[in-house]
């Protein structure tokens, strides 16, 4: 499986955005970088959850969906700015 981003939906979290891997093999273990600084992780859960916060990690598609149909000013707003 390919490294894909997740987005941490809590706005005060101190990271937007992990890349996310689950472990081949292993449905409920996943691999987070933090590509700022270069912080890894190893988490067993269902779905992939922010280790800083605890918060459920979510595609790009559907982080207007936590916060009420809009993305808040901050750190993703300006990341999605620049995917453009």
């Amino acid at each position: 499986m390919n490294w894909e981003q997740r987005f941490c939906p809590n706005q005060d979290c101190a990271v937007d955005f992990w890349l996310v891997q689950q472990i081949s093999g292993h449905h409920e273990l996943w691999q987070l970088h933090d590509r700022f600084s270069d912080g890894a992780f190893t988490i067993a859960a269902t779905d992939p959850v922010c280790p800083r916060c605890g918060s459920t990690l979510v595609l790009l598609e559907d982080l207007a969906h936590h916060n009420d149909g809009a993305i808040e000013t901050g750190q993703v707003l300006e990341f999605m700015r620049n995917l453009r």
